[in-house]
């Protein structure tokens, strides 16, 4: 006779982080109700995490970590390859993708709160990153600009794709969503390729740090003025 598969305590610990973020707001689960539904004693919950906040991390982060499909998207894309990027968004729409996007959307819902979806948004972003094999330390503001505002009305649409998925309009909307990662990756390229060019602040010039006078030669700040 077979012997059940033993299903890992994490595992179930997600699995009931999510089915509660289905009912209610985020506020409003506590760590007693996530044991009564993974059916786990308290010793195993605090053996795991250290309080509600670093599951929930955790069960996001699983998400984009078990995304196999969506990692090679993102590379797929940064690699520029339009026939790779076709051959890949034939076997993209599953049940699993579906699932996928409905609980980055409840996240990001109303049962979500500003913590958990920047949570979200960072995880995207390292994701996307890793692509071009940059961390965020590497950027600069402009960089972060570009990168955020895709990243930040992607997330912000996560309900309006989950439906347009769901009403067949999968297609369509994958190749709107291409166009936008792809756009994003060109620029943070783009930008990667001009040298970062350090502004001067008033801070700067109090201190009496050289400045340029236009032909490369340093000269006093007060000089500069």
């Amino acid at each position: 006779m077979a012997t059940a598969k033993r299903i890992p305590a994490t595992d179930k610990l997600r699995q009931a982080f999510w089915e509660l973020l289905e009912q209610r707001s985020y506020t409003d689960i506590t760590v007693k109700d996530i044991i009564a539904r993974a059916r786990i004693n308290r010793s195993a919950f605090y053996y795991h995490y250290a309080d509600l906040k670093d599951l929930a991390i955790d069960a996001i982060t699983a998400e984009h970590r078990d995304d196999e499909d969506g990692d090679l998207l993102i590379s797929t894309i940064a690699s520029g390859s339009a026939a790779a990027i076709a051959d890949h968004l034939e076997k993209t729409i599953t049940s699993a993708f579906l699932e996928h996007v409905h609980r980055q959307a409840l996240v990001a819902g109303p049962h979500g709160t500003a913590e958990l979806t920047k949570i979200l948004r960072d995880r995207i972003a390292h994701i996307w990153l890793s692509s071009l094999g940059l961390s965020p330390n590497q950027l600069d503001a402009g960089q972060r600009m570009v990168l955020h505002f895709a990243i930040g009305g992607m997330v912000n649409s996560l309900e309006d794709i989950e439906q347009l998925i769901r009403e067949g309009y999968a297609d369509e909307l994958q190749r709107e969503v291409i166009k936008m990662i792809a756009y994003t990756l060109k620029k943070l390229r783009r930008r990667l390729a001009k040298p970062a060019v350090k502004r001067e602040t008033t801070a700067d010039r109090a201190a009496g740090t050289a400045t340029t006078n236009g032909t490369g030669a340093a000269v006093p700040a007060d000089s500069a003025r």
